[in-house]
């Protein structure tokens, strides 16, 4: 008698579940919701990522030329091996014509042409520096070479909106390596020496 209900009770149950697919004149059920996309799957590593840099414009439609210009740039650039380079320098051009009119993406545009080619002289110039035992020397010995190239690249408004801010941020760290590594202070003098540091720095 159990074997019986049983297979009443599934038969009905799998005619049940015919009826429910063939019942003429109901629509067909909705696909599943998608997954919302990837904020960004320009590189792999980037996914989920939004590019850094919130390029602005001055009146008169004037490219503002400061740091987050250049934080725009290196967002993509970090990317340099799981894209080319022309990929890359294509994806910015298209994100500045995105944000900008076009008078102050085409200047946007100059100046990555400008940072790029900067970028890639810089990378050789490294290469020639004298190695250096002392890590301080050799990081203010980087630095310079940094800034002699610029004045290829860069008017002087254009180096200091761009690099005004890491410089200062280098020139601290620099500052501080070398007191740190001075063995010929004691730990008051470096402490003190550390406190001025400190009271030069901006409040940013």
């Amino acid at each position: 008698m159990r074997t019986n209900a049983t297979w009443i009770i599934g038969g009905g149950l799998a005619a049940l579940a015919l009826y429910l697919v063939l019942r003429p004149g109901e629509p067909p059920a909705p696909p599943p919701e998608k997954a919302e996309p990837d904020l960004f799957a320009f590189v792999r590593s980037m996914q989920g990522t939004r590019p850094d840099g919130n390029v602005t414009v001055a009146p008169g439609d004037k490219l503002v030329v400061d740091a987050e210009l250049g934080h725009l740039f290196d967002y993509y650039l970090a990317g340099l091996g799981e894209k080319p380079l022309a990929a890359i320098r294509s994806q910015i051009e298209a994100e500045l014509d995105k944000r900008l009119a076009p008078i102050p993406a085409r200047e946007a545009k100059r100046l990555l042409g400008a940072y790029l080619a900067y970028k890639q002289a810089l990378a050789g110039a490294e290469q020639a520096l004298p190695a250096q035992a002392d890590a301080a020397l050799a990081a203010r010995a980087r630095l310079q070479a940094m800034r002699a190239l610029r004045g290829n690249y860069f008017t002087p408004e254009e180096s200091a909106g761009l690099f005004g801010a890491s410089d200062a941020y280098d020139d601290d760290a620099v500052a501080r390596m070398a007191i740190l590594g001075d063995a010929t202070l004691d730990e008051a003098q470096r402490q003190a020496q550390l406190a001025a540091l400190d009271q030069k720095l901006s409040p940013a």
